[in-house]
């Protein structure tokens, strides 16, 4: 039986299609058919099918004749046999299990249809499609849901082949209208529309191809595909609305008609701005114009907010509402003048022009250095926006072309540079939108054979001191000494009257120590040039910038332009008295190390904890109250007023032992006395989530090492460990030893767990004879920030697909505020988070967690876990283990197959895995942790 049938559509694909037939050809479900359907290739297509369809006998072929792509479409379908049939094309690409998981959802729910999830790719990398990342968080959805409006593509939806034929649905030949004609019109009619979270439908972009469709007859048959998908939604919303039963519910369905309707009316226009209107330059003069009126026509039927949303989205192509139709008037009114220069040959200066004049932002002019007026494009030098200017070195040409430029801001490509078809339109966004901001930067990589290289300095760079904007807060700025992947204010560098030299490279110092800058983290700039190559620019300079780096900036006074108002002596006054206030707290902190750190030390344990109320964390509980010495415990959220400083200072700086388990902040700022000992006993067990160095920081890579350069001894929970903490602190291998985690105590201590059950079962009595299942979820983090997590599990579906003998508990980690449940009532889910997690790990019969270190704690009991990983392609952190191979148990996606995994997993546990885990992450780990840690800092007190 066959269960997928893929049609694909080809004409003169030879540069792509073996790629996109293998990915078909890999595909883990194998009952399925390939139809490639060939419409009069003049290249080497019909070859490399030939070579496929005698390879592999489910691939088919249909030749044709310039039939169009509609045509092929729909001959692929009559033949097709398939249960489900979908189309891909010939450029396009499927992740290994994409068809496998979409075919079993779709059986799963008995679907019509099911949506799967899509990214776009070129060279330069891939980007998620968020309307598919919502749809599978719904797992199913109903034929109203607007996502589906703006995910309208053909390859991430299966269709069911009968409902189709039934139907009598056909491709209709609307232009680039028509796969959303087709799938809109199929799911308005559908009753079960199901969505996978799993794998991936990729989609090529093509951005410096030739659009064959850029003309007025190919506009209007899109425009009139919209409108027949107008036509079908209001035929199956009266259908709806007819259907209803009170009036009540009539009125919510009409509201819901008209918010629908609206979307479909922003999606057309969106479309019309950005694959015809944004490629203005490349546009038939003659074509502008019916765009424009296009935009305006539809712009009518909108709401006054959709309207107003539309013109703040697009402010750098609306002038007062209306979009511009002349060349000549958006050359004379640019927002961004981009000056070339630099060492460039034929081929290069091509590129640059092929990308910048495709760029998502028009409205821009070009200063062109006049060294290239003999080799600049001709197809290019035609454009009212060019201007040559002539000047005998590269400074005299950026100080010409900052006087010259009509534009507000400007950038500097003095090198080979490509950049990214929404690049600049990202960086004038940007700095827009942020009036203290006088220039942007954005990551650099390297494009060379029409592939990216990453630049690991730039990386560096730019995972560090995210939030900074000022050089006094990014000494790494050394490493981003470029002038190509910055967008500048010309306000800003006419303002503090900088003028350019030979030396871009101390330019670019001089600009950083000058301004306020923002940094953008999506990369989309990409220079020529070798890594190593790069770095010598910035090294030829080193001699001229200063050497201790930080210190000088530190000491160095900016001066930023500002706009006169009457308010102007009040803002030099705030900033003032702001520099003076940091002056002080910096002397007095240099004051109180001074005088207190030459007093002699005291034969006390200094034990440091990161909870506000001044408790211990488990580890440093644990030792603390094992140790008979002299302690003392230091809360670094504690509000530390001017007159608390002494005393915080006084007990750092004379303890003989400081003990913390997780960042000390003080060790970064001050240097301890030779003698003191500092131990750390991380808070977490084993190697999971990369952290430190080796993992995105707010602090610059230079505070991360200091943070952690004074240890003494790093307490780990294996010999295995050892490696990966001393690469996350950056320090000697020798000063990480494993002397096992201290909290893991209780768990080996059998009286201990049972007394822990006894109090659990007590306290919740009706729970003592059930299955135990707890669920711990960890925080999540974007960009080094915590965020919202949403587990995307139906609670009343899996408290009604649970047994009268099992509970399923839920215990968030400490710094998750999320309440999952909202409030609501379950027989058989319960909210146990005040309870704590040796207890809960001590009664469970199995666990449930995702990316969370109590696995390590789980291992030392034996305890099986499931991994729930709804959100692995999109995790943020990175592993030290191989994720999934290394886990102890099962991994799934689904929080439909929670239930029956917990179950598979607690009848036939993965012992031996366990085991193999236990040894390898927590083997330190044997009940004695405390007593080594003790005895660790009774040895350093008497030393």
């Amino acid at each position: 039986m066959v269960k997928i049938s893929v049609i694909v559509p080809v004409y003169n694909m030879e540069r792509y299609l073996s790629q996109t037939l293998e990915s078909l050809k890999n595909q883990k479900l194998k009952d399925i058919e390939v139809i490639v359907v060939e419409d009069g290739s003049t290249d080497s297509t019909v070859s490399i099918i030939d070579r496929f369809v005698k390879e592999n006998s489910n691939f088919k072929k249909i030749i044709l004749q310039r039939k169009g792509l509609a045509f092929s479409r729909n001959a692929g379908l009559e033949v097709a046999a398939g249960k489900y049939v979908t189309f891909l094309d010939g450029d396009d690409l499927y992740t290994k299990n994409f068809l496998s998981n979409m075919y079993d959802i779709a059986e799963k729910h008995s679907a019509d249809m099911a949506v799967g999830r899509m990214k776009s790719f070129d060279s330069f990398g891939k980007h998620s499609f968020s309307s598919t990342t919502e749809l599978a968080r719904r797992k199913l959805t109903e034929k109203f849901d607007t996502d589906l409006i703006w995910n309208p593509s053909l390859s991430n939806k299966l269709f069911l082949r009968s409902k189709v034929k039934e139907m009598g649905l056909k491709v209709q030949d609307c232009s680039v209208a028509q796969e959303a004609l087709f799938s809109m019109s199929y799911a308005l009619k559908s009753d079960v529309i199901a969505c996978s979270h799993k794998s991936f439908a990729l989609y090529r972009t093509r951005g410096l191809d030739k659009d064959l469709n850029s003309n007025v007859s190919h506009l209007n048959d899109y425009i009139n595909g919209y409108e027949q998908i107008r036509k079908v939604a209001q035929e199956s919303f009266a259908k709806t609305i007819e259907s209803a039963v009170t009036d009540f519910d009539k009125g919510e369905l009409i509201k819901k008609r008209d918010d629908y309707l609206e979307q479909i009316y922003l999606k057309e226009l969106t479309v019309i701005l950005y694959r015809y209107y944004r490629r203005f330059w490349l546009l038939d003069e003659s074509f502008v114009e019916p765009i424009c009126k296009a935009v305006e026509s539809i712009n009518e039927k909108l709401t006054v907010q959709s309207k107003k949303n539309i013109t703040r989205w697009n402010r750098d192509i609306f002038k007062k509402d209306k979009l511009v139709m002349k060349r000549e008037e958006m050359a004379q009114n640019p927002l961004v003048c981009i000056c070339v220069c630099g060492e460039l040959t034929k081929q290069q200066l091509k590129t640059q022009m092929d990308y910048l004049y495709r760029q998502s932002l028009p409205s821009f002019e070009l200063l062109v250095s006049s060294e290239f007026r003999d080799i600049f494009p001709k197809e290019f030098k035609r454009f009212e926006n060019v201007r040559f200017i002539k000047a005998k070195t590269q400074a005299e040409f950026k100080n010409v072309s900052l006087e010259s430029a009509n534009a507000k801001y400007i950038m500097f490509l003095d090198r080979f540079t490509v950049i990214d078809l929404k690049g600049i339109l990202q960086l004038y966004k940007a700095i827009s939108k942020n009036n203290d901001t006088d220039f942007i930067t954005s990551p650099i990589s390297r494009y060379h054979n029409d592939c990216v290289e990453e630049y690991k300095f730039s990386t560096l760079s730019f995972s560090v001191s995210k939030n900074a904007t000022r050089s006094v807060d990014s000494s790494e700025l050394i490493l981003d000494l470029f002038l190509s992947n910055k967008l500048f204010k010309i306000s800003h560098i006419n303002g503090i009257k900088f003028s350019f030299s030979d030396n871009s490279v101390l330019d670019m110092y001089k600009l950083y120590v000058n301004s306020r800058f923002k940094k953008v983290f999506s990369r989309g700039i990409y220079f020529g040039e070798r890594e190593d190559r790069l770095l010598a620019e910035i090294a030829e300079v080193k001699g001229l910038i200063p050497p201790d780096y930080s210190t000088y900036l530190k000491k160095w006074k900016l001066h930023y332009k500002k706009n006169v108002s009457e308010n102007e002596w009040l803002t030099k006054l705030i900033i003032f008295l702001k520099r003076v206030k940091k002056m002080l707290i910096y002397s007095y902190d240099m004051f109180l190390k001074a005088t207190l750190g030459r007093l002699p030390l005291r034969n006390r344990v200094l034990f440091y904890t990161i909870r506000s109320n001044g408790d211990l964390l488990e580890n440093s509980k644990c030792v603390y109250d094992k140790l008979d010495a002299k302690k003392t415990v230091f809360a670094h959220a504690l509000p530390h007023s001017i007159f608390l400083k002494p005393i915080i200072y006084y007990k750092l700086f004379t303890s003989k032992v400081i003990v913390t388990d997780d960042y000390l902040k003080y060790l970064r700022l001050f240097k301890l006395q030779k003698t003191q000992k500092v131990i750390q006993i991380w808070h977490a067990g084993g190697a999971f989530k990369r952290f430190g160095l080796d993992a995105p920081s707010n602090l610059t890579r230079i505070e991360e090492m200091k943070t952690h350069s004074q240890y003494d001894t790093v307490a780990v929970s294996s010999e295995y460990c050892r490696q990966f903490y001393a690469h996350a602190f950056g320090i000697d291998f020798n000063v990480v030893k494993p002397l096992g985690v201290p909290r893991t105590d209780i768990l080996l201590n059998p009286d201990k767990c049972e007394k822990m059950r006894e109090k659990f079962f007590n306290t919740h009595p009706k729970l003592k004879d059930k299955k135990i299942i707890v669920y711990f979820p960890t925080f999540r983090e974007e960009a080094g920030q915590k965020c919202t997590f949403n587990p995307q599990i139906d609670w009343s579906k899996l408290d009604e697909s649970l047994n009268e003998n099992e509970v399923f508990i839920i215990h968030k980690h400490p710094i998750m505020q999320e309440d999952f449940l909202k409030g609501r009532f379950f027989k058989n889910i319960k909210d146990y988070t005040y309870e704590s997690t040796p207890t809960l790990l001590c009664v469970a019969d199995v666990i449930i967690t995702d990316y969370s270190s109590v696995i390590f704690d789980a291992a030392l009991l034996n305890l099986p876990t499931v991994f729930y990983c709804p959100d692995f392609d999109s995790y943020e952190r990175d592993f030290y283990l191989k994720y999934p191979e290394d886990l102890p148990g099962p991994v799934i996606y689904n929080y439909d197959e929670i239930v029956q995994a917990v179950r598979d997993t607690i009848k036939n546990p993965p012992t031996q895995m366990i085991e193999r885990f236990r040894d390898n992450q927590v083997g330190a780990c044997d009940g004695n942790s405390t007593k080594r840690v003790v005895e660790l800092i009774e040895k350093y007190l008497k030393e």
